[in-house]
């Protein structure tokens, strides 16, 4: 730490310096040379802690020159709360318009939730209609199946009623050469009584 020296008359080197760049006041220039002459009285002891006072003093002057600096670059307090009310409203107005995002999105999810379901339940409905036709589809080809077995039994009696057919038309044709027999014995007979009798 750097020891402050003062001079015979009390005065301290530097500090007119710095009343000259209007760092300190001038009342305080007349306090702190009261207090190094009282220092200078009293030795080293006060000595040390005037000191560590102007280390302070330089302290904070080095901390007030950075935060005029900051406020030249930043604005004030007032300012930068300003802006950070400003920037959290702007998050707030993103966060609002991300909730009404997720909200659209949610009603999007259930309406195709419900299409999903409606599907699900149409699929169900043309399953069970599939199941019905499967079955009415078995009903017909038994049906299909016992016609067949008709159509070949009609077959069967139509083939025996041909040969029946055929029975007949033979039958019907020796009834007709009988017929035809009886006829030519019947004119025979009748020649022969018209001879006879002369007719």
């Amino acid at each position: 730490m750097k020891r402050t020296e003062t001079t015979e008359d009390g005065e301290i080197p530097g500090l007119e310096d710095e009343e000259d760049d209007e760092n300190v006041s001038a009342e305080d220039v007349k306090l702190l040379r009261r207090v190094f002459e009282i220092a200078a009285e009293e030795g080293g002891s006060t000595a040390a802690k005037i000191d560590q006072i102007q280390s302070d003093i330089a302290d904070l002057r080095a901390y007030t020159t950075s935060l005029e600096e900051f406020l030249d670059d930043n604005g004030t307090a007032e300012q930068l709360i300003e802006e950070f009310k400003e920037q959290v409203e702007q998050f707030e107005q993103q966060l609002d318009d991300v909730e009404a995002a997720f909200d659209e999105q949610s009603e999007q999810i259930e309406s195709v939730d419900e299409s999903v379901d409606s599907m699900s339940e149409e699929v169900d409905a043309v399953s069970e209609e599939v199941d019905s036709m499967s079955e009415e589809v078995a009903t017909v080809n038994e049906d299909i199946d016992t016609l067949d077995e008709e159509v070949s039994s009609v077959r069967r009696e139509v083939n025996g009623l041909g040969n029946e057919v055929e029975d007949f038309e033979d039958t019907m044709e020796e009834i007709e050469d009988d017929i035809e027999d009886s006829i030519e014995d019947l004119q025979t007979w009748q020649e022969q009584i018209k001879e006879t009798f002369g007719g």
